[in-house]
């Protein structure tokens, strides 16, 4: 075996191997066994999140109205962590959950411009 070439296990259920080759002419581009080329980009989708505007329009809304983060998560029925990951603007974007939380809040969160 070629020192330069490196195996990975990808997924253990279905024993796809993975196969880098470290060159120095080398596009850090992967192949598999059966010579389709993969990207890292096409491994993990990136999620949608939030943002910070978003997340500081509801942070902002919330102390407008004296309530606590735990008292907002709880109406929203989701656990605080998440909905402080709402405020920092890290949380996946969710439609429902934006729209719901905007009408407790009376902020628009969701729609043309935001």
């Amino acid at each position: 075996m070629d020192p330069n070439t490196v195996t990975v296990l990808r997924n253990p259920k279905f024993r796809n191997k993975t196969v880098k080759t470290l060159n120095k002419n080398s596009s850090n581009k992967q192949s598999t066994n059966d010579g389709k080329k993969v990207s890292d980009e096409d491994e993990i989708p990136k999620l949608n999140l939030v943002g910070k505007e978003t997340g500081m329009k509801i942070s902002k809304a919330r102390q407008a109205k004296n309530f606590k983060q735990k008292d907002v998560a709880k109406y929203m029925n989701m656990d605080a962590s998440l909905y402080q990951k709402y405020e920092n603007g890290t949380a996946p974007r969710n439609g429902l959950v934006l729209n719901k939380l905007g009408k407790y809040l009376a902020v628009k969160l969701t729609g043309k411009g935001i």
